[in-house]
């Protein structure tokens, strides 16, 4: 039930680039931490909006005034832009979204999280385990759904989180996301029809597999039958009556 992934990873400049952005990244960990402990968010922010403009040549308020769909077309053009890219300015968001909270409240931070959120989500689709590893993407997501647990999130987010968590095995909690954006009427047909497809791939595994991920095989069978009875209902409401 997940997106296909890309299944070499990222390609080799990717990887290089990622580990030459990670070492300018480091380099300014320090002071980062420091400047958290100390409980000084402005300079922080000054640090942050520095390496944003370096990744992206935008300032923070110009990128975070983006939508989060432009936002990643932009991440995603030119030699270097990819997953890669996408992954540290999510980091970075992050970051800053900390900062922000310590600042200014709740507001301005989770507003950061859910687009670093987004964009990590995003970056997934064209990852591999070993690059969300070497990353640690799966630990970062956790930390932001941690942070976002107690707020509502945006439903474009919730569409990209189901299809991660069957990637990553989690599919009792992808049936979760899946069936409750059904019910709330998001995504209409595309998004019937990638469940589809999902479940078709999903009843291919066997039962072991499933249940480790907290859902039987039966259960996959019925959802699918469910899914496909919604599919229909909707063509025969869509058809025109004859006359």
């Amino acid at each position: 039930m997940s997106k296909t992934a890309n299944p070499g990873g990222l390609q080799m400049f990717q990887r290089d680039y990622i580990m030459r952005m990670i070492e300018q990244i480091s380099q300014m960990a320090g002071t980062l931490i420091g400047l958290k402990q100390s409980k000084q968010p402005q300079q922080a922010l000054l640090h942050i909006d520095e390496l944003l403009r370096r990744l992206t040549g935008l300032t923070s308020r110009l990128l975070n005034g983006l939508s989060d769909s432009s936002l990643l077309d932009l991440l995603r053009q030119g030699p270097e832009g990819g997953a890669g890219k996408v992954v540290l300015v999510a980091k970075l968001l992050k970051e800053e979204g900390d900062f922000e909270q310590m600042l200014h409240g709740v507001p301005h931070g989770y507003s950061r999280y859910c687009k670093s959120l987004y964009l990590y989500l995003k970056a997934t689709e064209e990852m591999d385990a070993a690059d969300r590893e070497l990353l640690r993407v799966d630990e970062d997501i956790a930390e932001l759904l941690r942070l976002l647990h107690p707020y509502e999130l945006p439903s474009a987010i919730r569409a990209e989180l189901w299809p991660y968590y069957s990637a990553t095995g989690r599919y009792a909690d992808a049936e979760n996301e899946l069936f409750r954006l059904l019910d709330e009427g998001y995504g209409g047909n595309a998004l019937l029809g990638a469940a589809i497809s999902a479940y078709a791939r999903l009843v291919g595994l066997d039962d072991e597999a499933l249940q480790a991920g907290g859902l039987s095989l039966k259960e996959a069978q019925e959802a699918l039958e469910q899914l496909q009875a919604m599919q229909t209902a909707v063509a025969e409401v869509s058809e025109p009556s004859s006359l």
